[in-house]
């Protein structure tokens, strides 16, 4: 179970690299498999950082994954799961870039 951990980590790092190289004010929140990306300046410590997330931004973000086939619930977290290959892992990096450009 320690390299899925891993992986997902990794992901999750690269999501936050994606972030800031696009200068999105956001965060990746979660342990393990069930992490959010949220679209806010304030760091998350608890439910009233969260409730100022940047709902707009995270609209857009949501329905961007959505048409390029990321497959999310708008508003809820991401899942991995061990289905997911570092192939997948990567083509899912490659599109974020791409979203993280368009909304940036």
């Amino acid at each position: 179970m320690r390299p899925f951990y891993e992986t997902t980590e990794a992901f999750k790092a690269g999501i936050r690299h994606l972030l800031t190289a696009h200068h999105i004010p956001g965060h990746v929140a979660g342990l393990g498999a069930n992490f959010g990306v949220i679209m806010s300046e304030t760091p998350i410590r608890n439910y009233r950082d969260l409730a100022r997330e940047n709902g707009a931004m995270r609209e857009a973000f949501d329905f961007a994954c959505l048409t390029e086939g990321i497959y999310v619930h708008p508003h809820k977290p991401f899942y991995t799961s061990l289905a997911h290959s570092a192939q997948d892992y990567e083509a899912t990096l490659q599109k974020l870039d791409q979203i993280f450009a368009a909304i940036s």
